[in-house]
């Protein structure tokens, strides 16, 4: 079978000679316009007409910080008009795909013809008879989340469903078992011989996602022992376990048994309950819920006093000389003393011997059962000013604070560390303020604790918003070819372990944290910054710390991924690269960052557990954790924090599964400590059938899991072994697609290729996957890296935007009259016309790109009339309210054009279940932006990696190969 395909060139000219007169912007000889892609934040109101749908929004009014003022965000509700949008969607047939005659030149119908000759397409047109609807894509819903009549789907868990789509809009009721957003498996309905399992090649596994956030109304009961039964004893606080496997209680144990005597539905231990026990269950059983809360497959239990008995290594606490701090007074209340922001009388007391006495004073308090804390560490070197770091960082947190009641932060203790050749600490007590600087040749804790960190729930928002303000306003002094940001991390571990609280350390750095000066900025792990981080990484471990860390960087310079994300990534926390740092176009993702990270349900001190039946097991364990300390065994992991997006997945093996039994159980228990400072044990149980039809195998196997499983592992052995499995995972995708046409379609044509309903998407998705690998290998790209890091906890929502999504927005004669097409294209260069503009969503940004035939006036209306200034990338960020760059504000001139299209982005980000705010860049064409814009275009062949189209040949030829193999 002949797999080469023909291609035919449009007319036109691709070097455009005339592209000047088209668009006066585009000067070839002008190179600098272009030297990178711009951002955007998010829009808040629109200009759409009144007879559209309408929605409402909850945002902040936004305006970009300046570098001399500290301005309060306030909350703003409007109600906004979005445009009814109407989608035409790619669909999917699910008839086989016809492989007879693909060099046909036939053109579909619905194929655009341009009437400038010198349009043009990114890449190359293929000409084939297959139409590009018929070839398996994800599917778009887009339109469906614009119907103001969309029914909600109801999810029951404990009925016997397929996979659940993650994009479909659905209501989860948990009646028994745990729900698809916790607990996800690559086949729910094993077959009950393991040779079954063989023959179809689909790898059996378990993604967890513990924590995974849950929509208003389907949270996690939690079910405190003492308070069902209306007492206070500790002694009483105690879960009821299998004796034998330590199973926790379960809705599938209760079905078993109606008295005391009970039958673990794991390892089928029968064990009594004693009388506290069986009081204890009587009471949650009979509980007025509609459904009782130890009925559900997902529960959290307040444990018991010795569940949460932590024995923490404390940092050295004997006295210390401090003779390396100095300390600014700039409190209001003294004499000769100025506040934060004036200009500090320099009379900077030397420290004696005499302030050892209260260092630890107080400081190693009783913090039983503490809410988490968090610190937060700003670069504030040369670098750091000239990008406004530290005034974006603070506005961020003020943002944070402005949005709701505060209320919602009682809890939240806050700690604020600035860094340049030395370490600044910001005091805040009894309303006075002081700067404590600290060398970073043997940093100390200089002062109690409690004096650093600011309780925002007991103070006034107008005195924290000072506070705040004063340490934007201070500057910072020392000499700024040193660095100590690492020293600064180190320091702010060793202060919450010191303090007895789990948390959060947040680093912010302008410039890679300069540990070595032999190794930086190189690519590789050097052995001693490994042993220094070790060290910070195993206190982290004793403490519950979790480290955070974003890299706000001036340039696209090359970041050592390895040994800049290793805390991070050990501690079970999150980072994230900004290239080409500018504070007012890049200041709304960092708000968001912060916001989140503010008020997001961390679990922190975590200890995981996964017990399955007899006849199942763990043959591996797939986390981005790699250390010893973490990996207990195959089945139980510890780790400081766990986020709601985090995830982890366990291959499984089986045995055969005695004839009898027709459901087998897998349950994940985890001990955390929660944001309310309690300690609690997430229970999910999950059920599993079990049937002899290997068609019921393939129906109800899912495969955003199995896309999920193979990211995992191609990333993780690129990354830790540098070695590339893309052979494996394409042979094992083949073996799955052969097995089922010989065991379910066998009778078919031989020209054409089946894929099984649960697994039409298998191909795309694999291709992508080995995309982004060929990527890493070949490119510097910052995104792609992050990527390949970041998948390696993904939860299985996260996975599926591995494909990204192309929407055409019309082309430039639609823009004239301010119409707006948005239709889902295929993500090729084949379907992008130089007139025309397009929004690609690759999970992480949302990019906004125009042909370089885009009329002037057009862009005109979307980015206003001084678009054609020699510096447009300015002209765009000082937009009069900067809450888009698309010129659709009624105070400078309404733009119905930007307004549809801020709808369509505004809609992309409602819809986004990746859970992280997704800027808008502006692509221009003929820029390295174009060049990066193309890398996502994930249907084009790159490099020794094929096209779409000749993938899919590839697969068929390889499957017919293997079944004449195995005939």
């Amino acid at each position: 079978m002949n797999n080469n395909l023909y291609r035919k060139k449009l007319e036109g000219n691709y070097e455009d000679s005339n592209a000047s007169e088209a668009s006066p912007l585009y000067n070839n000889n002008d190179s600098s316009r272009y030297s990178g892609y711009t951002t955007s934040p998010i829009k808040h109101q629109s200009t759409a007409p009144k007879d559209n749908l309408q929605n409402i929004y909850l945002t902040p009014n936004i305006i970009a910080p300046s570098s001399s003022n500290v301005n309060l965000w306030k909350p703003m509700t409007e109600s906004l008009q979005t445009q009814t949008i109407q989608p035409s969607s790619p669909v999917i047939n699910n008839s086989p795909i016809d492989f007879s005659n693909k060099s046909s030149t036939i053109i579909t119908s619905d194929e655009y013809i341009p009437t400038n000759p010198n349009v043009y397409t990114l890449c190359d047109k293929n000409i084939c008879k297959i139409d590009h609807k018929e070839i398996p894509r994800p599917l778009d819903n887009l339109k469906r989340f614009n119907d103001e009549n969309e029914s909600v789907t109801r999810y029951n868990t404990s009925e016997i469903n397929g996979p659940l789509n993650n994009l479909d809009s659905c209501y989860i009721v948990d009646d028994g078992n745990a729900s698809p957003k916790f607990m996800r498996t690559t086949l729910y309905q094993l077959p009950r011989f393991s040779d079954s399992l063989e023959n179809c090649h689909i790898q059996f596994a378990i993604i967890v996602q513990p924590f995974a956030p849950t929509a208003v109304g389907q949270e996690v009961p939690l079910i405190d022992i003492n308070e069902s039964l209306g007492v206070s004893d500790p002694d009483r606080q105690y879960l009821i376990r299998c004796k034998n496997c330590g199973a926790y209680i379960n809705s599938f144990v209760l079905s078993k048994s109606e008295n005391a005597g009970k039958i673990c539905n794991l390892c089928g231990t029968h064990y009594i309950l004693n009388d506290h026990e069986k009081e204890v269950l009587d009471k949650l059983c009979n509980e007025t819920y509609h459904n009782p809360r130890i009925l559900c497959g997902s529960v959290d239990y307040l444990a018991p006093p010795s569940y949460h008995s932590r024995k923490t290594k404390m940092i050295n606490t004997e006295q210390q000389t401090m003779n390396g701090m100095s300390m600014l007074s700039l409190s209001a209340n003294e004499p000769s003393s100025n506040n934060f922001g004036g200009s500090p009388t320099r009379s900077i007391q030397s420290v004696k011997s005499s302030m050892t006495e209260p260092i630890m004073h107080d400081i190693l308090s009783n913090h039983k059962n503490k809410a988490p804390s968090h610190i937060l560490i700003i670069d504030c070197n040369k670098t750091s000013k000239s990008l406004n770091l530290k005034s974006t960082v603070l506005q961020g947190i003020k943002y944070c604070l402005s949005q709701g009641d505060i209320n919602n932060f009682e809890q939240l203790e806050l700690c604020i560390i600035t860094y340049t050749n030395n370490i600044q600490f910001y005091t805040y007590k009894h309303g006075f303020k002081n700067v404590l600087i600290v060398s970073d040749d043997e940093p100390f804790i200089p002062c109690p604790l409690d004096d650093i960190f600011v309780s925002i729930g007991y103070n006034k928002i107008e005195d924290i918003f000072s506070y705040l303000d004063g340490i934007c306003n201070f500057d910072a002094t020392g000499d700024n070819t040193k660095e100590c940001g690492a020293a600064a991390m180190q320091l702010a571990v060793h202060i919450l372990a010191e303090r007895g609280t789990s948390g959060t350390v947040t680093v912010f750095y302008a410039n890679p944290p300069n540990i070595s000066s032999e190794t930086h900025g190189t690519n590789s792990f050097d052995s001693e910054i490994k042993k220094f981080y070790n060290g910070i990484v195993l206190q982290c471990y004793e403490s519950n710390i979790a480290i955070d860390a974003y890299f706000c960087l001036p340039s696209e310079m090359l970041v050592n991924f390895a040994s800049n994300t290793y805390l991070s990534i050990q501690t079970g926390g999150k980072f994230k690269i900004y290239s080409k740092f500018d504070y007012r176009r890049d200041y709304v993702s960092l708000y968001q960052e912060i916001y989140r990270n503010l008020t997001m349900q961390y679990a922190y001190g975590c200890e995981l557990r996964l017990r399955c039946n007899k006849g199942l097991f763990v043959k591996d364990m797939l986390c981005p954790q790699t250390i010893p300390k973490a990996i207990v065994d195959k089945y139980t992991l510890k780790i400081p924090r766990i986020s709601p997006d985090c995830s982890i997945a366990f291959v499984m093996g089986m045995d055969d599964i005695p004839e009898g039994r027709n459901a087998v159980y897998v349950q994940c228990a985890c001990l955390h400590l929660n944001t309310a400072g309690k300690t609690c044990v997430r229970v999910h149980t999950l059920e599993l059938s079990v049937t002899t039809s290997t068609n019921k195998v393939y129906k109800y196997s899912d495969v955003e899991s199995i896309i999920n499983i193979y990211m995992r592992t191609l990333a993780y052995n690129l990354l830790r072994f540098k070695r590339s499995i893309r052979i494996n995972v394409l042979n094992e995708m083949v073996e799955i697609l052969s097995a089922y046409r010989r065991l379910c379609v066998a009778s078919t044509p031989a020209n054409q290729l089946i894929l099984p309903d649960s697994l039409k998407l298998l191909p795309p998705f694999c291709m992508a996957a080995f995309k982004l690998i060929a990527l890493y290998n070949d490119t510097e790209l910052t995104h792609i890296k992050s990527v390949l890091y970041r998948s390696l906890s993904w939860g299985v929502s996260q996975t599926m935007y591995i494909f990204p999504k192309l929407y055409s927005l019309g082309r430039d004669y639609n823009f004239i009259e301010d119409n707006v097409k948005f239709e889902l294209v295929p993500t090729s260069g084949e379907y992008v016309y130089s007139d025309g503009m397009y929004l690609l969503d690759n999970g992480s940004e949302i990019l906004l790109y125009f042909g370089i035939h885009v009329s002037l006036n057009v862009l005109k209306k979307l980015f206003g009339p001084n678009f054609n200034n020699s510096n447009w990338m300015d002209a765009i960020f000082i937009n009069k309210h900067n809450d888009s760059i698309l010129w659709a504000d009624a105070e400078i001139g309404k733009s119905e054009l930007a307004g549809k299209i801020q709808n369509c982005i505004d809609l992309l980000r409602k819809h986004d279940k990746s859970e992280y705010f997704k800027q808008l860049r502006v692509i221009a064409p003929k820029t390295r932006g174009e060049e990066i814009f193309k890398t996502f275009l994930i249907e084009d062949s790159y490099k020794l990696e094929p096209s779409y189209m000749n993938f899919l040949c590839d697969i068929h030829a390889k499957i017919h190969s293997m079944i004449d193999h195995n005939r």
